[in-house]
């Protein structure tokens, strides 16, 4: 009955009296430590799905680049070249549908189409965010949950650790317990204080405890990585320099000149494709993203070629047309 109905903590050195009875607190936790624990694995995984289902809106599944790239790592045979060209290929035509659109778009809507070309990176910032307001959630949440100061409950391990306090008695998680029971009778009900041991809450109190320091854990490493990719994503430079860098060392561009990566950064990549290209290198090393910016650049240059070809040509029809109304006798 102790166990449905709730128990409450008194120390051994109070005594029980009424109004200790009326300003217990309740220890309710032990009856469903199993899907609170559930309810924090499904709030660590929810940001995932979110992510996977927003980055595919922009046009290009960001699993099936860093899933190729992946491939590679593994496979440096034959496939390795089909993949890596698969790999170009669909990041090639995302980027210059971007580039198509904004052409297109009138001046209004190109600011529009900028914050598109950077939609992956926000997305990718938003989800960040939401991994540390979970970490920091989860912490108020389980001091709610367990009715005590939790999100300080690392502090006060640590500072009776130091002490050299014994880890017989905790406030917390208490191994003896009170309960009030009341016992009906013929005609009358009487009600019985009795102890109640809880020697799961030693069990308990270790888990609780590697939780708390795993959630801090968690929590200030995100935070640094959230960091890194707000600078690494929102300032052009720190772009343009990953993406000369990998360029000179493939011997694709010489290092002491620009060589228009200024522009194929700004207005090829953009942050997106530059963001991808990032994430292929966390995901299968700086070798293999080198690779696939090197394959965007040829694809880049050429797409250039053939647009100065055009326009030269179409400049040569023009002049000798002009040439023909200024001199009709040619």
């Amino acid at each position: 009955m102790c166990y449905t109905t709730n128990t409450f903590y008194l120390p051994s050195n109070k005594e029980l009296t009424e109004e200790n009875r009326k300003n217990r607190a309740q220890i309710s936790y032990y009856q469903w430590v199993t899907l609170i624990f559930s309810l924090q694995a499904f709030l660590f995984y929810l940001p995932r799905p979110i992510w996977r289902m927003l980055n595919k809106k922009s046009g290009i599944a960001v699993n099936i680049i860093t899933d190729a790239a992946i491939e590679c790592q593994r496979h440096r045979d034959d496939s390795y070249e089909k993949t890596l060209k698969y790999m170009t290929q669909r990041l090639g035509q995302f980027l210059t549908g971007l580039s198509r659109k904004r052409q297109d778009a009138g001046c209004c809507k190109r600011i529009r189409w900028t914050m598109y070309g950077s939609y992956l990176t926000i997305v990718y910032l938003i989800v960040k965010v939401v991994y540390v307001a979970n970490a920091v959630g989860q912490l108020f949440l389980l001091n709610d949950f367990l009715g005590t100061n939790y999100h300080l409950y690392g502090f006060d391990v640590l500072s009776r650790m130091f002490r050299g306090e014994e880890w017989v008695t905790s406030s917390r998680f208490p191994r003896v317990t009170l309960c009030d029971v009341v016992v009906r009778t013929v005609g009358n009900s009487h009600r019985h204080t009795i102890q109640c041991a809880l020697p799961m809450n030693l069990f308990y109190e270790m888990m609780f405890i590697f939780l708390w320091f795993w959630i801090v854990f968690v929590l200030i490493v995100t935070s640094v990585s959230l960091l890194q990719w707000v600078f690494v994503s929102v300032f052009i430079r720190f772009q343009r320099n990953y993406v000369k860098d990998r360029l000179v060392e493939l011997g694709q561009i010489v290092p002491d000149l620009d060589s228009g990566t200024h522009r194929f950064v700004r207005e090829y990549l953009r942050r997106d494709g530059c963001f991808i290209i990032r994430l292929v290198a966390k995901n299968a090393g700086d070798r293999i993203a080198g690779d696939l910016v090197a394959g965007l650049w040829e694809q880049y240059v050429k797409n250039e070629q053939g647009t100065l070809t055009t326009q030269d040509s179409k400049s040569d029809v023009a002049i000798e047309l002009g040439s023909r109304f200024t001199h009709p006798h040619k």
